[in-house]
């Protein structure tokens, strides 16, 4: 029972604080749980929590490190909707924490590494984060006509900083390069039978096309924003295994932000030049 916690609350909640699910069972609303659980949490916890219960993805309840995870989900609630639950529900115990987090909480999370990148660039430095916010998830960028494009549309950036126009897009293994499908189809189709190889080959030509159509549309997308006035950098999996790892690929955005904008850096790059805060950042990093 050491992960349970009883919650008392001694005033009336607001309505739909509470969300009957049948007639034995009931939970708290989204908003309320986000104020509970800032008695409980550490602040990068709690904002790490706002930015999936705002997102649209979903992680296993019983295995959130490692459980499979939902994309595509409707967000639980919005920064707005939690903002407006604080002032009707003055007197929840948690409000004044939970207040405090919501500032660095953003809409629009489509990935945990979003929703992890996006914590660690909004927390300040003294709370163990970079402190390079405000930051926008997956803000629309219209693509102007006069690029000479077939058609108007939009693009999406996964994270836009507002210190300049620079932003980063995750390009994660599986949905950008998922080279171990490729390799289980190739297999198949190799140890096919003579009736089967004909529909291995079919997937696994498959499988090839849509690796390339979204590789060339990854690079589209690149070259599009950057006709649009955004310099986005792409962040792999491999650049975010490590605090190390994070840590250069902040620098080479700092970077960016100081050769193409002329913005002033070096306050940032204090952070990164510190031993002591590093080693909470990747405290705060790894328990994410």
């Amino acid at each position: 029972m050491q992960y349970v916690c009883s919650h008392v609350c001694g005033r009336d909640l607001s309505a739909q604080s509470i969300l009957l699910l049948d007639e034995h069972s009931s939970v708290v609303c989204p908003e309320l749980l986000f104020v509970q659980m800032a008695e409980t949490l550490e602040l990068g916890h709690l904002v790490m929590l706002g930015n999936e219960l705002c997102g649209t993805f979903t992680r296993s309840a019983n295995h959130p490190a490692s459980g499979p995870v939902v994309d595509h989900v409707p967000p639980a609630t919005t920064v707005e909707d939690i903002r407006q639950y604080l002032k009707k529900g003055i007197g929840v115990r948690g409000a004044k924490r939970a207040r405090l987090a919501l500032a660095y909480v953003r809409d629009g999370a489509a990935s945990v590494p979003e929703a992890k990148l996006a914590t660690m660039y909004e927390l300040p430095s003294e709370e163990c984060g970079y402190g390079l916010g405000p930051i926008t998830l997956n803000k629309r960028v219209r693509v102007s006509k006069t690029q000479n494009l077939q058609k108007k549309r939009d693009r999406y950036p996964d994270i836009l900083l507002a210190l300049a126009p620079i932003g980063i897009n995750y390009d994660g293994e599986k949905d950008h390069l998922d080279l171990d499908g490729l390799i289980r189809l190739a297999r198949a189709a190799a140890l096919a039978d003579a009736e089967d190889c004909v529909e291995a080959e079919k997937a696994l030509a498959k499988k090839r096309r849509e690796l390339r159509n979204k590789a060339v549309d990854d690079m589209r997308r690149d070259r599009e924003l950057l006709c649009a006035g955004r310099v986005v950098l792409r962040a792999t999996k491999e650049d975010v295994r490590s605090i190390d790892a994070l840590d250069n690929f902040t620098r080479q955005l700092l970077w960016c932000a100081q050769v193409y904008f002329g913005v002033d850096v070096s306050e940032y790059e204090k952070v990164l030049d510190d031993s002591e805060p590093r080693r909470d950042r990747d405290k705060l990093w790894r328990s994410l």
